[in-house]
């Protein structure tokens, strides 16, 4: 099933890492200093999963005020608030919410977090899968992951199984990126929680401090190899970009890093994939910036079996 977003316009686009509630006041300061209020005018400000502010089993206290005070600093400095699901999420609640229309831009993928006493618009919109036509860009958003401390998680209370990322999401979203390919319209960046297997291999290699997320392959990023396919080819022409990239930049979460590189993987010695990725946790980025573009080149040599 295509799932396709009414084009929406910003002034910018910002992206930070999980933010789990607690952090999420802070990771709006950290904006806040370090763009005008002329930048921000308009905006919207996007969480890569792990938002954390859907948690316990109904509103709370503490819940309430992270969300009212959210809600006023993003009205009076008039931009919105989008979050991917990750894995730290309460699903159940999530799924209520999903419901939702969004009475922003009246989008099926895209869903307005109203007050639950007021009913006003927060400014929050909660993304789900799908593709997002956004200013000049056309962006894929993909939510949920795999907890990696889950077996020390109580299921209902603070582990739901719907963060794992199924065949079936994959396959409405390889679609969704097969039609892209067809109609010669090019995805420009995929935002996502977590990344396909291969992409992290990559930064573990790169970046042996996120080794505490080393275990077992994990479902999800194994699914998500699937929507690197089909970008394997040494022939970048099958897609146009107004960027003149064959493939779209991919942003991400879940890893608590901050960090860039480009995946390169390699077939007899020929490019096949060239994917800058950004991993972000602390800081706030501009979406055309990305963490700067100092990207680390990352090679393996593909034996062309595991694809």
């Amino acid at each position: 099933m295509a799932l396709r977003a009414s084009k929406k316009e910003y002034n910018n686009i910002y992206l930070t890492g999980d933010t789990h509630q607690f952090d999420l006041l802070q990771q709006i300061r950290k904006l806040l200093a370090k763009y005008t209020e002329e930048e921000l005018n308009g905006s919207l400000f996007f969480v890569l999963g792990d938002f954390g502010l859907f948690w316990e089993q109904d509103w709370g206290f503490e819940e309430l005020d992270i969300l009212e005070q959210t809600t006023n600093i993003a009205k009076k400095y008039n931009f919105r608030i989008a979050f991917l699901a990750g894995n730290h999420e309460n699903y159940n609640r999530l799924d209520k919410l999903a419901l939702e229309p969004d009475l922003h831009s009246g989008s099926k993928n895209c869903h307005t977090l109203v007050h639950p006493y007021s009913k006003e618009d927060t400014m929050i919109d909660y993304w789900t899968d799908g593709i997002h036509e956004i200013n000049d860009y056309t962006i894929l958003t993909i939510g949920g992951g795999d907890s990696v401390d889950k077996h020390h998680r109580t299921p209902g209370i603070s582990w739901w199984s719907q963060e794992t990322i199924t065949p079936e999401r994959v396959d409405n979203v390889v679609n969704l990126i097969n039609e892209c390919k067809e109609n010669d319209n090019s995805i420009d960046f995929i935002f996502s929680h977590d990344t396909a297997d291969q992409i992290k291999e990559t930064l573990f290699t790169l970046q042996p401090a996120v080794n505490m997320f080393k275990i077992d392959p994990q479902p999800s990023s194994v699914e998500l190899n699937r929507v690197i396919r089909p970008y394997l080819t040494n022939k970048p022409s099958i897609f146009s970009s107004n960027r003149n990239l064959s493939t779209p930049d991919w942003y991400f979460g879940h890893y608590h890093t901050d960090f860039n590189f480009t995946y390169g993987p390699m077939l007899r010695g020929e490019d096949i994939c060239s994917m800058r990725c950004n991993a972000l946790y602390r800081q706030v980025v501009k979406l055309e910036d990305g963490l700067g573009e100092q990207f680390t080149k990352y090679k393996e040599e593909e034996d062309g079996e595991r694809w």
